[in-house]
């Protein structure tokens, strides 16, 4: 009776994960758009928004993964996952698991997938950014008239980081 409830609750852990991170999913579709339209403020607002989604979706893979620990010393499996427990436990939760483990795979593949793809739209956008302002100077080898003469001011850090999800 014990692995049955360990196992519904596992189901019920696999969901909030999958709900977690299908949030994600689509703040990240909304994020690309805003990044294609160049749309700060709504950049802005949506890293906000994804930065609290990733905290209920690091929640609930932790409490997946204590799960799965716990179910898999149930049924004998030293480094349990949820496709190896769906494998040694009885029907129903066998197939529940197992369809509900490859449904998270795939939401989280495609989240990978956004996830990427707005990495390489903020890149681009910051490569614009910084060939607009080295058109518009000299490209730092002229002396602005604020520092002592000898005085070498430091550089700035080479990487500016707008975000960065997963």
């Amino acid at each position: 009776m014990m692995l049955n409830s360990l196992a519904d609750q596992l189901h019920a852990a696999i969901h909030e994960e999958i709900r977690c991170a299908e949030d994600l999913l689509g703040l990240g579709l909304e994020k690309r758009d805003a990044l294609v339209q160049v749309d700060t403020a709504v950049v802005d607002e949506l890293t906000r928004r994804e930065q609290r989604s990733l905290i209920s979706l690091g929640s609930a893979g932790t409490r997946r993964m204590q799960l799965t620990s716990q179910v898999g010393e149930l049924v004998g499996l030293a480094a349990p996952s949820v496709t190896e427990i769906s494998r040694k436990i009885g029907e129903p939760n066998a197939t529940r698991l197992s369809s509900s483990a490859g449904r998270l795979k795939g939401v989280l593949t495609e989240l990978a997938k956004i996830t990427k793809t707005n990495q390489l739209l903020t890149q681009e956008s910051m490569g614009f950014v910084k060939s607009f302002f080295g058109l518009l100077g000299s490209g730092g080898n002229e002396n602005m008239g604020y520092s002592k003469p000898g005085f070498t001011p430091s550089a700035a850090p080479g990487r500016l980081m707008i975000d960065e999800v997963v």
